[in-house]
């Protein structure tokens, strides 16, 4: 079976519900027109990487995890990923990390895993969901070939082998580890990198640390 877009999500700034969308246009090198971080208004562009320009999730794989776990959320879209595909696993997604994948007439190439944090967990207000999601939310991509994308579109990994060299983000392996089972040295390890890299920011984008802490503080989050 044909894997194809079953939902469409745009987020016009940090923090904002998602939009519902028919059909989105994609810019290469920018992201999705009229989303959070195609316009640098995202909670995370403070942090600018390519894979923040599209993310892809497994509606499937995101379904199943959540109902495994007793947990509901409103729909998927509140997930904070950009396209919800229908027909491809959250593993295969994942093993994409590397390659190209075509969506409709467009080329996205994923650069990495796009975990769960806890941000979206508190604006979904269910405890564990960062857990339960940890394999399955999804993958963050960068656009290399514009056009639109619409409702029922198929999606297409690439072929060959994954292009490792090719992929581009800032964040350690320790990032990627499922929080249940982080060391607390690599915890403690974090916040203290955390700390001088806010230091850092303030001196180059402080509109942006103030977007990042207010969706923070906007959650109970520190």
């Amino acid at each position: 079976e044909m894997a194809v877009v079953e939902g469409l999500w745009i987020f016009p700034q940090s923090g904002s519900d998602p939009v519902r969308q028919t059909d989105v246009a994609f810019v290469a090198g920018q992201g999705i027109e009229g989303d959070r971080y195609f316009l640098g208004n995202g909670t995370y562009s403070v942090l600018p990487e390519k894979g923040r320009q599209c993310t892809l999730i497994s509606a499937d794989s995101a379904k199943k995890a959540l109902a495994d776990a007793g947990m509901q959320v409103a729909n998927i879209g509140t997930l904070r990923r950009n396209v919800a595909v229908r027909g491809l696993t959250g593993k295969e997604l994942l093993d994409a990390v590397g390659k190209e994948v075509y969506i409709g007439d467009c080329t996205v190439f994923v650069h990495r895993n796009c975990v769960p944090c806890m941000y979206n967990e508190r604006k979904n207000g269910v405890n564990g969901l960062m857990e339960a999601l940890w394999d399955d939310a999804g993958i963050s991509c960068e656009v290399v070939k514009s056009g639109r994308v619409r409702l029922g579109d198929s999606v297409r990994i690439a072929a060959g082998e994954n292009d490792t060299a090719r992929i581009n983000h800032p964040k350690p392996a320790s990032f990627f580890v499922r929080p249940s089972k982080r060391p607390a040295a690599d915890v403690k390890a974090k916040y203290a990198d955390a700390a001088k890299l806010r230091a850092e920011l303030e001196k180059t984008d402080p509109e942006g640390v103030r977007r990042l802490e207010g969706a923070y503080n906007s959650v109970g989050l520190r």
